[in-house]
This record gives structure tokens, sequence and C-alpha cells, in this order.
């Protein structure tokens, strides 16, 4: 760009002095106005080209700097729905207590149960205490029809205090698993108890827990996360009824 400006000004430097000793001389040869002529034409030519790539690069730019306000807008953009999302999940989960109930189901393998915090804090829960005898007899889930019940209306299911062994008999209840409703997650607490539960018995969205903090923070945000772990889980054994009435028309 340079080089192309700088040779159109020595043209130009050349072509004025020439055009004008021309127009000066009184019989000047042909010869010589045609030289004046092409040099004139010359510059006029490489001033012209000097100009479009002006414009050429001054049109680049201009894209370039749309480009760049169009990417800042979509970050902008992005920027404020993950802050509208991160306000959303802020709000259900300081409302899980206020929108969910839960049900504990505790076994004779604890030692500190949740209740006491979980009740403590305001949570609404139903509690289901089974003992060693029903235990024996296989009864992993007494209640009758009424456990039933409160299994399909819970928001989270809490079972505490049960061994490795205890949580795959218990996984394997279809009574407990087809009447969980769906986006309901279940948190395995241990109960002091050092057992590691194998969490793929369960499926998606359910949790291992430590201790009674970790067990409400557990439930906390399964209640906050209900309506990503229903997508995930689908439509529960017996929900089509529910589901049904969800359809639009």
């Amino acid at each position: 760009m340079r080089k192309l400006a700088s040779l159109a000004a020595a043209l130009s430097a050349v072509a004025v002095p020439a055009v004008a000793a021309a127009a000066s001389a009184p019989a000047a040869p042909e010869s010589s106005s045609t030289a004046a002529g092409i040099i004139t034409a010359v510059a006029a030519l490489v001033a012209s080209s000097v100009s479009l790539v002006e414009a050429v690069r001054s049109r680049r730019k201009a894209r370039q700097a749309a480009e760049r306000a169009g990417a800042a807008e979509d970050r902008a953009v992005a920027a404020e729905d993950r802050a509208a999302q991160a306000m959303a999940w802020a709000d259900r989960l300081a409302n899980a207590q206020q929108d969910g109930v839960v049900l504990v189901l505790s076994y004779p393998g604890t030692i500190s149960s949740c209740r006491a915090l979980l009740e403590a804090n305001g949570w609404r829960i139903a509690y289901y205490q089974v003992t060693a005898e029903e235990i024996a007899r296989g009864a992993y889930l007494p209640g009758g029809q009424a456990l039933v019940e409160d299994v399909r209306a819970a928001d989270a299911v809490v079972v505490e205090g049960l061994d490795e062994d205890g949580v795959r008999v218990l996984a394997g209840k279809r009574s407990l698993r087809d009447s969980i409703r769906s986006g309901a997650g279940v948190a395995l607490y241990t109960g002091g108890r050092n057992y590691r539960y194998d969490l793929t018995l369960w499926g998606a969205c359910d949790q291992g827990v430590t201790t009674p903090v970790t067990t409400e923070a557990a439930v906390r945000a399964s209640i906050a996360r209900r309506a990503a772990t229903a997508r995930i889980q689908g439509v529960r054994p017996g929900g089509l009824a529910e589901a049904r009435r969800t359809l639009v028309g």
C-alpha cells in the first residue's frame, strides 16, 4: 500500500512538470506530448488503484469490527442466560423446603438418623422405621398401602442405615421402585456406618451420603432439580395417567 502511494506521488512529480513544459514550449515535438500523456495516465491509474485498495481495506476493517461487535453481543446474551439460570437454580434451592415432602425409610443399622436434623430445619417428612425382626422376615417395606402412597407422593426418598446387601434387596422391590414419582431422587444415607453403596442399582440422580448434613443437602438439591431429573427418568411405571393429563389438546 505504501509502495503504491509512493509510486503515485513519484509519477505525479514527474508528470506535472512534463505537462507544464509541454504546454509552455512553442513547438514541442509530438513524442514529448505523448510521453507526458502516458505518464499522466499511469499516475492517474496508480492513484485510482491506491483509492481502491484503501476502500477495500476500509470495508474489511468495518466487517471485522461488525463481527467483533456481534461476537461481543452473543457473549453478553450468553452471560445473561447463565445468570438467569443461576438465579432460577438459587431460587429453587432456597425454596426446596416449601416445595417438597420427604420420605425417610430408617433401618436397624442407623446410628445417627437424619430425622432430627430434617425436622429441626423445617422439612415435612414421612418417617418409617423398620425393625430387625421385620428385616429377618424379609419385610423391607413395612406399612402396606400407606407406605406405597407416601412413596408416590414424596419429592425425595431417603434410605438410612441399610447395609450393602440390604440395599440390593431393597432396590429389587418393584413396589418401591415403581411407585417413586418421576423427578424424585433417592438419597442413600449410611446412618453413621461405613457402608459403600452401589448407586448403579438405582439409576440416574440418586446419591450416596454419609452424614445428616450431607443428607439434607442431597434432599434439597434433589428437590431443586426435579424438572431435570424428570426429563432424565422419563415416565415412571404407573405414571402414564398423569402424563396423559399433561398432554396439550
